[in-house]
């Protein structure tokens, strides 16, 4: 899949119990993501978590697009979905790596919990290269590959030290910006609130001129 830059096979292989996972939430990934536009047939529920991101890889519409329903769809899964595995420590759980934008994003779930943590690496900016000069994209993708794997050992080492139990306070982990899901779908409500309102209305404005702010700062730290 064209996002997808690293899945550990541990990760890849974990099976998801969607006989747990509630109703409503099924019938968002499958209205959302079930559909294959090539062959156009239907998707059944994914067997694996390796399956899943594959299917949130191949629609296109996953880091970047944390609506409320898809947020509460990824901690229903978290929860219901995933076995605890008993033992010493942190459980590390399964977790997969695509490219958004210009960086590297990760999704770790906590099974048995709804506390998933996402979060993404610095830009990646890769040279400008012709569409036709396969060698060089590929080298691209061998490289950001790499990194995902390197950030994956310090995630591990990490998360078993207890380091995502305070995500919520650092909005690290391992080094790069990370936040607890509840967080993001706090966010995402809060958002979907805001699109109700007049444009008139003085809370829609300052959402907007926030929103405006926000990008610029992103812009003049990329400079």
């Amino acid at each position: 899949m064209r996002d997808i830059r690293f899945i550990p096979d541990s990760s890849a292989s974990t099976p998801i119990d969607w006989t747990r996972v509630p109703e409503a939430s099924k019938k968002v990934l499958l209205a959302g993501w079930g559909r294959d536009w090539e062959t156009e047939s239907d998707r059944p529920l994914p067997a694996t978590v390796g399956d899943l991101a594959k299917m949130f890889s191949a629609n296109g519409r996953f880091f970047g697009y944390f609506r409320s329903i898809l947020c509460t769809l990824l901690m229903d899964i978290s929860e219901f979905g995933l076995e605890v595995v008993p033992g010493p420590g942190t459980q590390v759980g399964p977790r997969f790596y695509m490219k958004h934008m210009e960086q590297i994003w990760f999704l770790l779930f906590m099974p048995g919990k709804r506390y998933c943590i996402s979060g993404y690496s610095e830009d990646i900016i890769r040279e400008e290269v012709d569409e036709y000069e396969e060698e060089e994209e590929e080298e691209g993708d061998r490289m950001e590959i790499e990194i995902a794997k390197k950030f994956d050992l310090k995630l591990v080492r990490e998360v078993s030290k207890g380091a995502a139990d305070i995500v919520d306070i650092t909005k690290k982990l391992g080094g790069w910006e990370a936040t607890m899901l509840h967080q993001d779908l706090e966010d995402a409500q809060f958002h979907e609130a805001i699109m109700t309102l007049p444009h008139s209305h003085s809370a829609s404005i300052a959402h907007r001129e926030n929103m405006v702010e926000t990008v610029r700062n992103s812009l003049r730290r990329r400079q």
